[in-house]
Order: structure tokens, then C-alpha cells, then sequence
């Protein structure tokens, strides 16, 4: 038996005596208080006694509830608390006419009490012990125990005002019903107990297996690595799992009852529109989640219930936003590496023509014998052809891959000598420039190039602020990697300009050559670093983050030999 659920029931029982030991008491003393007064000293003090010691059992065991634990204890203690209902039951027999006492029922009261808590064996117990009880106050009225218990019998019948049963004849008929109830009532309470507890068990069973199939489909949601939500017809959320509050960096309180339009606001047009409310549909969305522009794609399902009616909608989605940049990453290579192609085709079909231009004007001049303004001409062209074919060459250089010249270079270090640098030009004057750093900078690089990297995008920056901008330029060491960021409060960038901004030649700058975003793509991935283009903020401007590797481009070095 559990030592708990036995434990409870014999508080419930201890209370309910104690609430019977104070009706009684509370009788003895306004209800039949000068019946009491016509009992012998004997009977007085067995109906007291009776009741107080009914109080000092409900008392005392009260008290043992709390210290003992264990099943055995408590086992042995109902047995004590069914002796003593039986015992005052019999007290109050005595007095009130013997076998033919309306308190009889005190009797069938304790052993159903008894077959609730210790259930057949306990109920078959107190009815044995119960006929062993009435049979001995039968034999006090038939004058078989002694004078005393018999002048008790009698003294008792004075609370009713009737005369006790006397002789076999007039005992033995209630004795027999009395006796055979007892069992009766034993068998059929210890019955119905045990289909109780069967039940029970078998209720507590269920529960259990409801409990783990509740528990296993929580463990399903929560480990999907797709974001679910259930919205009901009002269209408010119902139920959200884990992954979809780490999508949102939301807690679960936070977002279940608001209406998905509050939290998505592209979905509420799409169900609202009664061509989609009904069928299974996928979608793809742009949404703003800690700052960052984030894609999720979604697929959306009618929600029915038992009748098969619609009572809502299932919303599975996932972050794709890795696979667009991916696949801009790849789109934009592939334009890169196509434009590059062709304007190497092209600055070489060019060289050449210029060099036979600048060779035959100088052959012109020596053998003309030219001065004056036809030789300043001809010194233009070739001027102008030299600065051409200078500028040729750079193009080629950046259009052509070139070797990664390897060593350990401390990213934070030449950020802060760069904004230093910067710091003194004239095109930042009236510019505010900040440098942060957090963590170990250091990584495997190019010196060159990466210093290449954070001059363009701080000067990128201070172009693009007003007068009294602020330009912030920051280095964070991570466990594998180095993320340099540059945020400037200037205008901003559109979100169309944004994806072209890599690209050779695009520029949004009346004198700019587009080279300098693109110089910077190109040198991040030849380190297998990456770059993105985030808005600074609530009050304007652009973020430009820099993530690059500390192990060598090629993955064959671990930190520990990048940074020793």
C-alpha cells in the first residue's frame, strides 16, 4: 500500500472522529445533560471516558501522522484507530439498550471506514472484531459477566427511557441481524473499495500514458528544427513550440494570444485571403528579427478539429535566409567572375592598341621635329595613354586572382591604425571616429589585403555621413572566428542598392569608381570570410559586418597555430 495515500486517509478519518468525538461531548452537555445526571458514577464515567478517549486517540495520532513515514507504522496505527472506533462504539451501546441500541450503526460506520482505508482484509478485521464486541455486551445483559456489567446494562436503557432486551429469546433475533450485517456490510464496502482502487489504478494508469504521449508530443515539437505555431480562428496564436521563440528571441508567455499579424505581419493578408484559407499553400516572407533582415518560408495548413470543420491554421516555417545570401553569394560570383572574364578580354584587347599609340606619337614627335602647342598635344596623348593604361593595369589586378601572402595579423591592431590614419585626413575632419575592441583580434592573413578591407569600409563610411557624422569602428574576437564592424549614422542604403554593392563599378557617388566595396568582397573571399550590409538602427544609417576565420584559408590550421 502506498504510504502516501494511506497516509492522507487516515488524516481525513482522524479529522472526522475528532468532528464525532465533539458532537458528542457538545450533547453530553446541552442535549441529554440531565439524562447524564441520572447514571450511576459507573455510567458517567464510561461516557466521558468514552469521548475523551476518542479525542485523545484523534490527538495522538495526529501526531504520529506527521513523524512516520513508513507503511508498516501507519499500518499498524489505522488498526488502532478502527480498535477505537470499535470500543466507543461499544461504550455508547452499553448505555443506550444493549444489542437493540440505535448506536449499532457506529459499528457498520467503523468497518466501512475501515474497508475504505485498508480495504477487505482491514473490514473483514473490525466485523470479526465488532461481533466479538456486541456478543460480550449481549452476555452482560443475560447476566453472564458479572453484576456489575449487568447493573451498567440496565443504568444505560435510563438515557431512552426503555428497558434493555433481557434472556436469550429477546437478545439473540438483534444479536443474529446485528452480526450478519457486520459482514454484510464488510463484504459488500470491501467490494466496492476494491473496484474504487481498481479504478483508481487504472485511472491513475491512464494519466500516466496521457502524461507521456502529452510529454512525448512536446519532445517532438520542441525538437523540430522548424518553427510551429497554431492560430485559432480568430486568428491569434494558440500554441507555439520551442524552436519558434528562439526564432523570435521570444518567450513562449510573450507571444501565445496575439494576433500572428502583430507578430508577422505579412501573414496577415495572406490568411485573410479566402483563395488560400482553405488548402495547404507555401509562402515566403521578409521579416525583421534582433535587427537583422531575415527570410522564412512558410507552410500553411487548415487547422480542423474532431467534426472536420476549420477552427484555425498550422504554421510550419524556417529560416532560408542563409540559402538567399548563399544563393546571392553565388549569383553575384558568377557575375563577378563572367565581368571579369570579359574585362580582362577587354583591358587586354586595349593595351595593346594603346601601346602602338603611344609608341607611334613618340615616333611622330622625334622624327616631325614638332614644338610649341603641337608638341604639348602630342605629350597629352601620351600622357593620358600612359594614365590609361595604368588604370588597366589595377583593373587586371583586382580581375585576376592573386596569392594570399600568409602570416599572423592582429585584425584590431590595424583597425586602430587605420582609424588613426583616417583621423588625420582631410575628408574627415568633421567626422567623429570611434574604435571598440572585445576579445583576441588575432588571425591568419594577408596584411595587406585585410588592411585593405578596413580602410575602404571606414572611408566608404565617412563619405557617406554629413557633417558631424559619427563613424564606429569595431573588432570582436570569438572562439573561431573575427568579426570587424563599421556603422556609420549616415542616410543608409535602400535595400535594392544593397545587394549590388559588391559589384564592380556600382556606385551611388557622383566621383566614385565602384571598385572599393567590390576590392573588399573579393579580398574576404579569398580569406573565406563573409560581409553583410545591415541597417545601424532606429536613427539611420548602415552597418557593415565583417566575419573572417582565424584558421587558414585553406582549414589545415587550428587556432591554437594561428594565434601561437
Amino acid at each position: 500500500m502506498d504510504p502516501t495515500s494511506l497516509s492522507n486517509k487516515l488524516k481525513l478519518l482522524t479529522l472526522f472522529r475528532l468532528v464525532v468525538a465533539v458532537v458528542f461531548l457538545l450533547a453530553t452537555f446541552f442535549g441529554i445533560q440531565d439524562e447524564i445526571q441520572f447514571l450511576s458514577r459507573g455510567g458517567r464515567e464510561l461516557v466521558y471516558g468514552a469521548i475523551t478517549g476518542l479525542m485523545l486517540l484523534c490527538v495522538v495520532s495526529a501526531g504520529l501522522l506527521e513523524r512516520w513515514q513508513d507503511d508498516r507504522r501507519l499500518l499498524a496505527l489505522a488498526y488502532v484507530h478502527f480498535v477505537g472506533d470499535a470500543l466507543f462504539a461499544t461504550a455508547l451501546v452499553t448505555l443506550t439498550g444493549g444489542v437493540e441500541s440505535i448506536f449499532t450503526f457506529l459499528y457498520s460506520l467503523a468497518i466501512i471506514n475501515a474497508s475504505i482505508v485498508l480495504y477487505r482484509k482491514g473490514a473483514v478485521f473490525l466485523a470479526a472484531f465488532n461481533t466479538l464486541l456486541l456478543a460480550g455486551v449481549a452476555a452482560g445483559q443475560m447476566e453472564m459477566l458479572g453484576q456489575p456489567i449487568h447493573d451498567l446494562l440496565g443504568d444505560g436503557t435510563t438515557l431512552w427511557q426503555r428497558e434493555a432486551a433481557r434472556g436469550l429469546a429477546g437478545i439473540l433475533p438483534s444479536l443474529t441481524v446485528n452480526i450478519l450485517a457486520f459482514f454484510g456490510i464488510a463484504f459488500l464496502s470491501s467490494y466496492l473499495a476494491e473496484q474504487l482502487r481498481s479504478a483508481d489504478v487504472l485511472a491513475r494508469e491512464h494519466e500516466a500514458d496521457l502524461q507521456q504521449l502529452t510529454n512525448l508530443h512536446e519532445s517532438i515539437l520542441s525538437s523540430l528544427e522548424n518553427g510551429l505555431i497554431t492560430v485559432d480562428s480568430r486568428r491569434r496564436v494558440a500554441y507555439i513550440n520551442l524552436r519558434a521563440c528562439e526564432m523570435l528571441q521570444s518567450t513562449e508567455v510573450e507571444l501565445l494570444g496575439r494576433r500572428v499579424s502583430e507578430i508577422f505581419p505579412d501573414m496577415g493578408p495572406v490568411l485573410e485571403n479566402p483563395d488560400k484559407a482553405h488548402r495547404s499553400h507555401t509562402e515566403t516572407t521578409i521579416q525583421m528579427i534582433g535587427g537583422r533582415r531575415t527570410y522564412l518560408r512558410w507552410t500553411i495548413s487548415p487547422l480542423r478539429g474532431s467534426d472536420g470543420r476549420q477552427v484555425g491554421y498550422i504554421l510550419l516555417f524556417f529560416d532560408i535566409t542563409r540559402m538567399k545570401e548563399m544563393e546571392e553569394e553565388v549569383e553575384r560570383s558568377e557575375r563577378l567572375a563572367a565581368l571579369g572574364r570579359m574585362a580582362a578580354n577587354i583591358a587586354h584587347e586595349i593595351r595593346n592598341p594603346l601601346a602602338s599609340m603611344s609608341g607611334s606619337i613618340q615616333l611622330l614627335a622625334d622624327s616631325l621635329n614638332v614644338d610649341g602647342s603641337e608638341r604639348r598635344l602630342m605629350d597629352i596623348v601620351v600622357r593620358e595613354t600612359e594614365h590609361l593604361n595604368q588604370w588597366i593595369s589595377e583593373f587586371l589586378e583586382y580581375a585576376r586572382p592573386r596569392e594570399v601572402q600568409r602570416e599572423e595579423v592582429d585584425l584590431a591592431e590595424l583597425a586602430a591604425e587605420v582609424v588613426q590614419m583616417l583621423s588625420h585626413d582631410e575628408r574627415a575632419q568633421s567626422v567623429s571616429l570611434r574604435h571598440f575592441q572585445s576579445g583576441l583580434g588575432t588571425l591568419m592573413g594577408d596584411r595587406a589585403r585585410l588592411r585593405q578591407v578596413v580602410w575602404n569600409l571606414a572611408l566608404n563610411a565617412i563619405e557617406a555621413v554629413e557633417d558631424n557624422g559619427i563613424v564606429t569602428v569595431s573588432v570582436h574576437g570569438g572562439i573561431d572566428h573575427v568579426t570587424l564592424q563599421v556603422e556609420d549614422n549616415g542616410p543608409g542604403i535602400s535595400g535594392e542598392d544593397a545587394k549590388r554593392v559588391f559589384e564592380p563599378f556600382f556606385t551611388t557617388k557622383a566621383q566614385g569608381t565602384g571598385l572599393g566595396l567590390a576590392t573588399v568582397y573579393r579580398n574576404l573571399i579569398e580569406h573565406r570570410g563573409s560581409i553583410q550590409v545591415l541597417p545601424a538602427g532606429d536613427s539611420g544609417g548602415t552597418k557593415f559586418v565583417v566575419t573572417v576565420p582565424r584558421t587558414h584559408m585553406h582549414g589545415t590550421d587550428d587556432l591554437d597555430e594561428a594565434i601561437q
